[in-house]
């Protein structure tokens, strides 16, 4: 049953969304406008249709949970899945994935428990290129980790290069807490070893909603190469730097004068 939405999880995530926005929508209300998301004309008509349809026909439909082509890896158990046609930054489709568990739940997800929304290619036609993978991003009372992903692996299947934002809070980390669409990316150098690429967008860690679209993955556009590293190690005495307070134009996307 993880290889479609859970549409009650979708319900809560726009009331969440439709709160935030001083807009009160009751749960039933939800449920109507989720099942028209999804192609039925109402609540109960989709309840019945999910019923009576077997398993392998909800997996032949790609908007029903993830796009064709792509793969899913991680904990169902823990968080929810769907595709939605017009959620996305532009109007076009948005890859959401929602926690199944509440803040004040026992048992929340914690670092390391995670789904992941991906694709693994043949790297060859890559060798010696500089590529990078991005998406749009936004996240509805997040309290884990939302980010993109993209690795390297040799022909024995052990990672070559990779980045996936860190963990660190900053505005080109994982997006958290309640964010309007902003872009993440990582660029890495692809060696003549390099087997296979693998990349995606990953929620986990917590609670709340995630949600990517505007996927672009190639060359390296504006303000999107390699990240720059230290030429020596820095502070090996652990010494404290002063918190900077990030403005609300570190989670506000910016257009950028690129095609998307």
């Amino acid at each position: 049953m993880s290889d479609y939405p859970d549409p009650k999880a979708m319900a809560r995530a726009l009331r969440v969304a439709m709160a935030t926005r001083n807009v009160a929508l009751s749960h039933s209300d939800a449920l109507e406008i989720v099942a028209r998301q999804l192609g039925s004309t109402n609540w109960n008509s989709l309840t019945a249709a999910l019923k009576s349809r077997p398993l392998t026909s909800l997996r032949s439909k790609p908007l029903a949970g993830i796009p064709q082509g792509w793969t899913l890896r991680g904990r169902t158990d823990l968080f929810a899945h769907s595709l939605l046609p017009n959620g996305g930054r532009t109007g076009g489709p948005a890859i959401s994935i929602t926690s199944r568990a509440r803040p004040d739940d026992e048992r929340v997800p914690q670092v390391g428990e995670f789904l992941t929304v991906m694709q693994s290619i043949n790297a060859r036609p890559y060798h010696m290129q500089r590529l990078t993978f991005s998406a749009a991003i936004r996240t509805q009372d997040v309290t884990g980790y939302g980010r993109v992903w993209f690795r390297t692996r040799n022909v024995q299947g052990r990672p070559i290069s990779g980045g996936n934002l860190g963990m660190a809070d900053s505005p080109a980390g994982p997006v958290r807490g309640t964010t309007n669409w902003t872009r993440r990316h990582v660029t890495l150098d692809v060696t003549d070893d390099a087997e296979t690429l693998n990349f995606g967008v990953m929620f986990g860690g917590g609670c709340g909603a995630y949600y990517a679209s505007d996927f672009h993955f190639g060359p390296p556009r504006l303000h999107e190469d390699l990240e720059i590293l230290p030429d020596a190690p820095v502070n090996l005495t652990m010494s404290v730097a002063p918190h900077r307070e990030h403005s609300d134009k570190d989670a506000t996307f910016e257009e950028r004068s690129v095609s998307l």
